[in-house]
């Protein structure tokens, strides 16, 4: 593709981008004017057009080089879907509102930043348009991992592990298949637009996924017992909490502390390590990941929803849980994080096999697949929510492990396809240990980071940004609305992170 490099020079003449000190704070104007020719570009050209049913619902991708839908799904081998390899999350020929999420949340953000309601606007009709399509007869939004509306078929689809999208009758569709994770939703922006639906579909849904009165649950909201990923549960967990907030029932809150004890209850009586699932005897059973981090992460922003008490029991839980995956997981001569741990010896687990779907020997802050249980960056971001409410200096001394850890991998980006989300959470940590213990490198790395970021995926003569930089093609699986949020918010106390995605 031909880039217009004449006029790229002057964009970054004309923002100070090229200038060498550029504080983030003045690098924020043009910024926000490329978001907004981006999130532009979102609402008025990328909305469904196709089939015999228009509708305002968002475009999952796009081909920046024909600036029309890639309608052919194939995909070069070396530059495979992120959401898994081989499956269809990436919702081809449709729209996928849980992926959606964060670019909903960009969009609310920029509107109030410039004074243009029109952001919002699109958003709240994209959301209102799926759920009037995408919704079952109980009230559960069918939205996550395995279902999206196709565009072309103006219907719901939804297709399983190992099969193909298909159509089915929304009257007798059960939401067997529903499935959230790892994006957290942002239930108070949905609710202040639709509450009865949100609350109906909360109440409806996170019962499927428990199994039994153990407090036993499932990825899938099929009620049986398969895969109890800590993330899935902890995702439930913040869903109950936040119904809890808006009912004050409280046998949503006794649902949530059986399934974070179900999570915590299977740790080793001697590493003290939580599985990452326990229910199946497959590698996740005998690994804590981490993802523990992330589970930790979603338990702390759940506590803006109950009651001191349970606040306080939650956070000591997680506290507990978190203590010896720190004792354990950072190898101090190297100067990074292990991508997982064995739960009965606390031994970093090397990879010895091919097997896509978990992590490395060590963490990994560029890799951008899911899922591979390795959440480095929201572990990062927990370390410092857990030390803001405990000034407990071991989660201290994570944060800056975490920092060193990003130090040690900082130029392996350079031999890397760099994704939106992954380059997003990494600024956003960065700009947010900047402020909080004043170290002036970690603002210089979020700083170059974001100028980069922005150059690389930013096409000037097409006034959209490309979501990784491998190809000039947008999708909203790989994070773009999570790399808005990541430059642009600034709002560090846990008080204040309730709704963030970090």
């Amino acid at each position: 593709m031909s880039i217009n490099l004449n006029w790229w020079m002057l964009l970054l003449l004309m923002s100070g981008l090229s200038q060498k000190g550029q504080t983030q704070e003045n690098s924020h104007p043009i910024h926000s004017s490329i978001f907004r020719q981006h999130y532009d570009r979102i609402a008025n050209d990328l909305v469904d057009k196709y089939g015999k049913e228009a509708t305002p619902m968002w475009l999952s991708s796009w081909n920046l080089d024909t600036q029309t839908y890639p309608f052919d799904f194939s995909r070069p081998d070396s530059i495979p879907c992120r959401v898994y390899l081989n499956r269809f999350i990436d919702a081809p020929a449709g729209a996928t509102l849980y992926w959606s999420l964060p670019d909903i949340s960009a969009c609310i953000d920029l509107s109030s930043r410039i004074g243009r309601g029109n952001y919002r606007l699109s958003a709240k009709k994209y959301v209102e348009a799926y759920l009037e399509r995408c919704t079952n007869k109980d009230g559960i939004i069918l939205w996550g991992n395995h279902y999206y509306y196709h565009v072309l078929m103006d219907t719901a689809v939804k297709f399983g592990s190992s099969d193909h999208p298909r159509a089915f009758d929304l009257a007798r569709e059960s939401g067997h298949l529903h499935e959230m994770r790892p994006i957290l939703p942002p239930w108070e922006v949905l609710h202040a637009w639709f509450p009865k639906r949100i609350e109906r579909h909360i109440t409806e849904v996170v019962q499927r996924h428990v199994v039994d009165t153990t407090g036993e649950f499932n990825r899938h909201a099929n009620g049986l017992s398969e895969y109890a990923f800590i993330e899935a549960g902890s995702i439930l967990v913040h869903a109950l909490s936040f119904l809890y907030s808006k009912t004050e029932e409280r046998r949503w809150l006794a649902l949530a502390d059986k399934i974070i004890n179900y999570s915590v209850s299977h740790r080793n009586p001697d590493t003290g390590l939580v599985p990452n699932s326990p229910s199946k005897d497959r590698w996740d059973k005998y690994a804590s990941t981490t993802e523990i981090g992330l589970w930790a992460s979603n338990i702390i922003k759940s506590t803006a929803y109950v009651p001191p008490e349970v606040k306080d029991r939650w956070i000591e839980i997680a506290s507990q849980a978190l203590r010896p995956w720190l004792k354990y997981g950072y190898d101090k001569e190297i100067r990074q994080y292990f991508g997982g741990l064995s739960v009965e010896d606390a031994k970093p687990i090397p990879k010895e096999d091919d097997y896509p779907y978990k992590p490395d020997k060590y963490t990994d802050i560029w890799h951008p697949l899911f899922p591979r249980h390795d959440y480095p960056m929201q572990f990062a971001e927990c370390c410092l929510d857990m030390f803001e409410l405990t000034a407990d200096r071991i989660f201290e001394k994570a944060v800056h492990r975490w920092f060193a850890t990003i130090q040690s991998q900082w130029n392996e980006r350079h031999n890397r396809i760099q994704y939106a989300e992954n380059n997003g959470r990494i600024i956003h940590f960065l700009r947010r240990y900047a402020s909080l213990y004043k170290v002036a490198e970690a603002k210089e790395l979020a700083d170059e980071l974001t100028h980069e970021t922005i150059k690389h995926l930013f096409v000037p003569n097409r006034g959209m940004l490309r979501s990784h930089t491998g190809e000039y093609r947008y999708d909203c699986v790989d994070g773009i609305g999570l790399l808005y949020l990541g430059i642009f918010e600034n709002k560090w106390s846990v008080e204040q992170r309730r709704n963030a995605y970090f």
